[in-house]
């Protein structure tokens, strides 16, 4: 599989794992139970060569709540088929389906014929029956062929005489039930069946198996991403043992919710941090938003404290508390090699927020020789932590390292450790520390956890010697399940990026 398309596919995965799903259940379903308690998240995925041209689409099968109607409590099962055009992710096939009805019956499988691959709807009962399947032909998602029965009434042993339909490339035509039982078989005999969902009369479940679906699915996200960047092949890889990486890990922490976007919104929004070209408004909500309010700068011993004697301001109803302006550029400098504080750079006039706007809150004022940064009036129950999975040297005094995030909706942490405890490596972890950071369903049969991470993402990072030590400096961000490009990494590998 090209890079490009296994970029695609893993984007739309990336949007079926994000909000509004991740709402404190697992994005990855292992409950068995999850249409009947409403939750939400990926069932299945596989790569699938439906027209059997050589070029594998993206089969994804997932759980939604059913938002058309709030009455409604249950969860539809949904599925698309995707492929991919110019390195976009284009929808083929899609299928939102409830079940929970007396009529209701639907089950679904994946049929591979000799020519291309199937996928079937299906019932089968007693009075009224069909067998719906769907191909992929000439760059079309459609309906091949629709094989139905139907009671024409009792016989006279009681039971039931049936009349046989079929429609095959959009021409339907009555049948014998010879015909029908030939139709059938031509579309079924031969070809492996994967049942997916079994209707069960109004009832349905997931039949495929849910064993052990958080490493499957993370086995099948790594297998996408590997694809999507073969050229980290050619760059030096580095065992754990080689990086302080729980060092690493604390430089990374504050670095949760910094985008490129600034005050930007929306599903657009730039979602990569780049200290090549930023906005200073991105730093300033990150920076008013985490140390401020998340208190992520306390594990920072860099940061500057607030300048001495100084008091708390207020504007437009906010408190603004007091930082040296020259003590915050030398932070930012050192740790993004960017100074922030004088707001000379701005790159993305769209999101500059003007303290002459009535409407807007600036998150820096500045006054004198400090920089006064706005205090949120919000609260936050949580915490989130990162961990670098695997780190890569670009060379130039270039690396690239593969973020897990894990987050804890809990108020407080356990008592019986400190935050300082999740920047040590996750193999480390503590089966306590483990189950704070857990994501929880419930069902009939007990509640079950799975340790997954809330996000993924990357950083690269540039080593560099501050006061006579090498440390840490951060060259781009992206906290929101994105990757470096192949195109990227081959530039740094080559030498042709200098941030």
């Amino acid at each position: 599989m090209d890079s490009e398309r296994a970029a695609a596919y893993y984007e739309v995965l990336d949007r079926i794992m994000s909000p509004p799903f991740s709402y404190g259940v697992s994005q990855i379903v292992t409950n068995p139970d999850v249409l009947y308690s409403g939750e939400e998240g990926l069932v299945y995925a596989d790569l699938i060569d439906f027209d059997k041209d050589g070029q594998d689409e993206l089969y994804v099968l997932y759980a939604q709540k059913d938002t058309s109607d709030p009455s409604v409590y249950f969860s539809n099962h949904v599925q698309e088929i995707w492929t991919s055009q110019d390195g976009e992710p284009v929808k083929l096939f899609e299928d939102s389906y409830n079940g929970f009805s007396m009529w209701g019956d639907r089950s679904t499988a994946l049929i591979e014929g000799k020519d291309q691959v199937y996928l079937t709807f299906y019932s089968e009962l007693e009075r009224v029956g069909y067998h719906k399947f769907f191909a992929l032909e000439n760059g079309a998602f459609t309906e091949k062929a629709s094989i139905n029965y139907m009671d024409n009434g009792s016989n006279e042993d009681g039971g039931f005489t049936y009349a046989y339909s079929a429609t095959e490339d959009g021409a339907e035509r009555e049948v014998t039930e010879d015909e029908y039982g030939e139709l059938l078989n031509k579309y079924l005999s031969g070809g492996e069946e994967n049942q997916l969902v079994n209707g069960g009369t109004g009832s349905p479940e997931f039949v495929i198996s849910l064993d052990n679906n958080t490493d499957k699915i993370t086995a099948f996200l790594a297998q996408l991403k590997q694809a999507a960047q073969p050229s980290l092949a050619a760059a030096e890889k580095l065992d754990p043992s080689q990086f302080e990486q729980e060092k690493l890990n604390r430089f990374l922490y504050k670095f949760e919710g910094l985008t490129g976007a600034g005050y930007a919104e929306g599903e657009d929004a730039d979602q990569t941090f780049n200290t090549a070209d930023y906005d200073s408004g991105a730093i300033q909500q990150w920076m008013s938003w985490n140390l401020l309010l998340r208190g992520m700068f306390d594990y920072d011993a860099n940061f500057p404290k607030r300048t001495p004697g100084a008091k708390e301001r207020q504007w437009g109803g906010f408190y603004y508390k007091p930082y040296n302006t020259k003590a915050l550029n030398r932070f930012t400098k050192n740790t993004m090699g960017i100074r922030i504080a004088d707001e000379k750079k701005r790159t993305k006039e769209s999101s500059e927020i003007s303290a002459a706007d009535e409407n807007s809150i600036p998150s820096f004022r500045k006054e004198g020789t400090d920089t006064y940064i706005v205090s949120p009036d919000a609260g936050y129950v949580g915490f989130t932590v990162p961990q670098v999975t695997s780190l890569y040297s670009l060379g130039g005094g270039y690396y690239y390292a593969d973020l897990s995030w894990y987050t804890s909706d809990e108020d407080d942490l356990s008592s019986s450790f400190d935050l300082k405890d999740y920047f040590v490596p996750m193999e480390k972890w503590s089966e306590a520390q483990r189950k704070q950071v857990s994501a929880y369903t419930y069902s009939d049969t007990g509640t079950t956890s799975s340790f997954v991470p809330s996000a993924t993402g990357y950083a690269v990072l540039k080593q560099v010697a501050l006061g006579g030590k090498p440390e840490w400096q951060l060259v781009r961000y992206n906290g929101d399940n994105g990757w470096l490009s192949d195109e990227d990494i081959q530039n740094y590998l080559s030498g042709t990026i200098s941030e």
